[in-house]
């Protein structure tokens, strides 16, 4: 079994209104796949704000597992 994450920090900043808290939360993206097929995967705006973009991805890590 292997599983992926990575996140895109802050991903919204710019496109949507950067006063909403929304806007400024990471997206997380996890897959996970067994013997190469694909079992399951979620993206999603990370629950906390991260500041640097380390923190956003031991969240996506910690998200993933």
């Amino acid at each position: 079994m292997d599983q992926y994450v990575d996140v895109d920090f802050t991903g919204l900043f710019i496109s949507e209104n950067n006063q909403a808290t929304v806007s400024v939360k990471s997206r997380t993206g996890c897959v996970v796949t067994l013997a190469g097929i694909l079992v399951t995967w979620v993206s999603k705006p990370q629950s906390e704000i991260a500041l640097p973009t380390m923190e956003a991805e031991y969240i996506a890590l910690y998200t993933g597992m």
